[in-house]
């Protein structure tokens, strides 16, 4: 719906210039797009990327891992424990995957696995289960990025068993080894564990 114009304005009568224009008439202003705006771009997209994550109740000084998943044109991102919003680190939300982790043996050092609910789950599978919560999920292609460190074991089979239970078609993840390298993993449904891809 359009909204009406003022009484008095006609379609075509020239609207008044709002703010100071004297002595701005012959001012002229670049505006860099494309490669020679690289230089600032990368640590926009950073600033930007972390205030989002500070308006959402990250605390960035604990964020050691951080997930982005992209599905279906949606993103979701989370976070280590440590770092997760204090409003989605909660103990009494389970996973969908504690049933898997509650079928586990029991470790050596008796310490409860990780990613049976929202307090212990990492970063991976915070983002697969905001996705699954919201329905993004079934018969979808799933890409995740993974910064600060490489997938650990725990996850390589956490999310294999995450992506069977929110019914994915695949997931591709983007991270970077213990050595400073791109890796590449990826999962199709009966795998139960992702692959690293050579």
């Amino acid at each position: 719906m359009l909204s009406p114009l003022a009484k008095g304005v006609g379609a075509n009568e020239k609207l008044p210039v709002v703010g100071k224009t004297t002595g701005y008439e012959n001012q002229t202003t670049t505006i860099l797009i494309g490669a020679e705006n690289n230089a600032t771009a990368v640590p926009l997209k950073i600033q930007l990327s972390n205030e989002s994550l500070k308006a959402s109740g990250v605390n960035l000084d604990k964020a050691e891992v951080i997930a982005r998943v992209d599905i279906n044109g949606q993103v979701y991102i989370d976070t280590n424990q440590k770092g997760r919003a204090v409003n989605l680190a909660d103990k009494n939300t389970p996973t969908l995957i504690a049933d898997k982790i509650a079928e586990k043996p029991p470790r050596k050092d008796g310490v409860p696995y990780p990613n049976a609910n929202m307090a212990t789950a990492h970063a991976e599978i915070g983002a697969i289960q905001q996705a699954y919560d919201r329905g993004a999920t079934k018969g979808k292609d799933m890409v995740i990025q993974v910064q600060g460190k490489d997938v650990c074991t725990y996850c390589r089979k956490d999310i294999a068993s995450a992506a069977e239970k929110a019914e994915l078609k695949s997931i591709t993840i983007y991270a970077v080894d213990n050595q400073g390298n791109p890796v590449i993993y990826d999962w199709k449904p009966s795998m139960t564990s992702i692959k690293l891809r050579k």
